[in-house]
C-alpha cells in the first residue's frame, strides 16, 4: 500500500503542482479546482480503476483517505 501512496502522492504534486502536499491535508482546503479533480480522477481511471468516480473524492478528500478507497477498489494489500 505503500506504493500505491507514493504513486497517488507523486500524481497529486504534479496535477496540483505542490511540491511538499501531506497525506492528511484535504485537497480543497489547499484550493484545489474543479479541472485539476477532473484529471486527477481521470488519471486514477487510466492507471488504477474506473471504478472511481469524480464524486468520490469529495468523501476521499486526501492522500491517505483517497490511498485507501483505490486499494478497497483494486484489492491492494
Amino acid at each position: 500500500m505503500n506504493d500505491l501512496k507514493n504513486e497517488i502522492k507523486q500524481l497529486c504534486s504534479e496535477i496540483f503542482e505542490i511540491s511538499d502536499i501531506k497525506c492528511d491535508e484535504s485537497f480543497f482546503d489547499l484550493g484545489i479546482d474543479s479541472m485539476a479533480v477532473a484529471k486527477f480522477v481521470t488519471e486514477i481511471k487510466e492507471k488504477y480503476t474506473d471504478k472511481i468516480d469524480i464524486t468520490d473524492i469529495y468523501e476521499y478528500d486526501t492522500i491517505d483517505l483517497i490511498t485507501g478507497y483505490i486499494g478497497e477498489l483494486i484489492g491492494a494489500k
